[in-house]
């Protein structure tokens, strides 16, 4: 509970310690449900990148901490009584579905970064 509870707790105080308590409200999506997480982390790479190569690690350090969390989270969460499965099956499969999430989330993500236009805003139509 500490560590779905925390991360969103300490996002938010250090929004707000940083002057931007006005988009607070995103701090629990860092660890809602998996597509929502990895939307929340798509908005702040796209916004916050300084650079193609700081984008290029930011996206992998996306998926390997996006990866690492939801499977703390899926065994933390997972009930006493059946069995689960072991963390060398939750790690590929948890991958794989960050990175299948970013494939899909990405356009969302990139509507969200300030002065965004698409191609149909651009040409004029």
């Amino acid at each position: 509970m500490l560590l779905a509870a925390g991360l969103p707790a300490a996002e938010a105080v250090c929004l707000g310690s940083a002057g931007l308590s006005a988009i607070s409200g995103i701090a629990p999506q860092a660890t809602a449900s998996p597509s929502f997480g990895v939307h929340h982390d798509l908005r702040w790479m796209f916004v916050y990148h300084t650079s193609w190569t700081a984008f290029g690690v930011e996206l992998a350090m996306l998926v390997v901490f996006r990866t690492l969390l939801n499977t703390a989270l899926v065994v933390l969460a997972w009930p006493p009584g059946p069995a689960r499965p072991p963390r060398r099956r939750l790690l590929p499969a948890n991958a794989l579905c960050v990175l299948l999430l970013v494939v899909l989330r990405w356009k969302r993500a990139l509507q969200a970064r300030p002065g965004y236009r698409s191609v149909s805003q651009t040409s004029g139509a």
